[in-house]
């Protein structure tokens, strides 16, 4: 029996994984089991035999031939998804990469008394439009009320 027929037998893709060859084997033996199907059997025990043999496995596997096609498929279901995620990953960091220039681009025209004026304003945020305007008794309890005062 030649090589590339011992997978065929077993039906699967060449692998070198000797747990799919068992795997294989024992799927196999339910559709030709020995009481019902003994020339099934007979072939589908020889394979399993040849492969387990020293060195049947690595034989049969390098005499097998070679479906580029598949593999290249198999590849792309693999790594085309984390691939993707990678590039987005990457396109995200470039673009966070390209605001942080512009930040400093725009900051760094700016004086000290202009940036500290920007940057008080924004750490404040902008105020809450729901929020009830703060009566009188409330204002002259803040602390920069009560330096005013003194």
């Amino acid at each position: 029996m030649a090589h590339s027929t011992h997978f065929q037998e077993l039906g699967m893709a060449p692998t070198l994984s000797l747990a799919e060859v068992k795997r294989a084997y024992f799927k196999r033996l339910q559709k030709h089991p020995p009481h019902a199907d003994p020339d099934g059997f007979r072939r589908l025990r020889a394979a399993y035999e040849a492969l387990l043999a020293p060195r049947g496995l690595a034989s049969a596997f390098v005499d097998a031939p070679f479906d580029a096609a598949s593999e290249h498929a198999a590849w792309r279901q693999r790594w085309e998804g984390p691939m993707r995620q990678a590039a987005d990953r990457v396109r995200r960091q470039g673009e966070g990469f390209l605001a942080v220039r512009r930040f400093v681009e725009t900051v760094s025209h700016l004086t000290l008394a202009e940036a500290t004026g920007l940057f008080a304003s924004a750490s404040q945020g902008p105020p809450d439009p729901e929020a009830p305007e703060p009566s009188a008794k409330q204002v002259a309890a803040t602390p920069e009320a009560s330096k005013g005062a003194s």
